[in-house]
């Protein structure tokens, strides 16, 4: 198999962080609608009742924005104390290959996922996330590539991936 592209990176806090806010997106904006609503029947009640659901619509709101942001953070967290706990303490390098098929290897799993299984691309601030048809996200840096550069391997992914439609990035 021929290597087209290829990055070596490191997993970090901020990597993780950034997919768990895309993954977690349709599930922190549920938590704002419930809490909003319940702010909001607890505003309403204290215009009726005095100053107690004043404070309850206080608190819910200030729930709510503790779970809005430090939600993806935490989880990122964790993430990367569990990962670092199974090697060791050590955070090994983690490898992404383009050729006939995506490859992601780390120094005990490798993955492979064919270009037509590839749902959608996504890119967050210097990150490319791929998610695939089982619903499973990937991500990487879009510096340290070892083999290509990111402009060629956004033509590339244009032509081998027919089925989405990307948006003309800005490197």
């Amino acid at each position: 198999m021929e290597v087209m592209f290829e990055n070596v990176y490191e997993e970090t806090e901020d990597m993780v962080y950034r997919l768990n806010c895309k993954v977690l997106h349709k599930q922190r904006i549920f938590w704002t609608v419930l809490m909003s609503f319940f702010a909001a029947a607890f505003a309403f009640l204290g215009w009726i009742m005095e100053w107690i659901p004043y404070l309850l619509a206080a608190v819910a709101y200030l729930l709510l924005a503790v779970r809005y942001f430090r939600l993806p953070r935490r989880h990122a967290r964790n993430a990367l104390k569990k990962k670092l706990e199974y090697y060791n303490g050590t955070n090994p390098p983690m490898t992404v290959q383009f050729g006939e098929e995506i490859v992601f290897r780390d120094l005990d799993s490798l993955q492979t996922i064919p270009y037509s299984k590839v749902k959608n691309l996504y890119m967050l601030k210097g990150y490319l996330c791929i998610r695939t048809e089982m619903n499973a996200w990937h991500a990487f840096p879009m510096t340290g590539f070892t083999k290509g550069s990111p402009r060629e391997l956004t033509d590339f992914l244009r032509e081998k991936c027919p089925q989405l439609k990307l948006p003309d990035w800005q490197w």
